[in-house]
């Protein structure tokens, strides 16, 4: 088995790519991670699917990751990269999640070059779900979004409050509370979903 050194990997339940990544985020430097080669579909598969590692697999990677913290260095249960020669994803398994983490555009490049001389690996998954298709957002899309529907619910009694958000957004009146609530948060409009974040926001610090 091989292995990628000192590398930077930033592990979500969900994907992002590197330039999604916050400064907030909890970046993980790793002194060593091993490195498997897998076909594109099981790799597309791992990526975009909620899926389930199986334990036979997990025994040949497990500990054999290392991170550095600040004072020492400490192994990491279960972690590995996959690659199909093309992408790079970093895999964690912690207690039972499946974390996902891209890597720094110059670091996958480094790892492509490793992993051309690789053998193909089979890793054993099954997938449990099929995760929603975000490619098209950013992450902060996606976030904008997911809050904009949670102050909705929190609002979907207030009738008045609706009837003037939905003026605001799509500049006509509607009495319906049910055709508004419907049409606010099937919203595909990151121009109207950043308006009533701002809205909600504001909301907030009047409170």
């Amino acid at each position: 088995m091989n292995y990628i050194y000192d590398i930077l990997l930033n592990f979500k339940e969900e994907y992002y790519d590197f330039y999604d990544w916050n400064k907030n985020d909890n970046i993980v430097h790793i002194r060593k991670i091993p490195i498997l080669k897998i076909d594109t579909i099981d790799l597309y598969n791992i990526k975009n699917n909620k899926i389930k590692i199986e334990l036979k697999f997990l025994e040949k990677i497990r500990n054999k990751t290392e991170i550095f913290t600040s004072k020492t260095v400490k192994n990491i249960e279960y972690a590995f990269l996959l690659s199909d020669g093309k992408k790079v994803l970093a895999i964690l398994k912690q207690d039972k999640k499946i974390k996902k983490s891209s890597l720094l555009i110059d670091e996958e490049m480094d790892v492509l070059e490793e992993i051309e001389r690789e053998e193909m690996t089979k890793i054993e998954y099954k997938i449990v779900d099929k995760e929603e298709t975000k490619e098209l957002k950013t992450r902060k899309q996606n976030e904008i979004e997911k809050f904009v529907k949670k102050e909705l619910e929190k609002i979907k009694n207030q009738d008045e409050k609706l009837k003037y958000i939905y003026y605001e957004c799509f500049n006509k009146k509607e009495k319906s509370k049910e055709k508004i609530l419907i049409e606010l948060n099937n919203i595909n409009n990151h121009i109207i979903n950043e308006k009533l974040y701002k809205f909600f926001k504001l909301i907030e610090v009047k409170k």
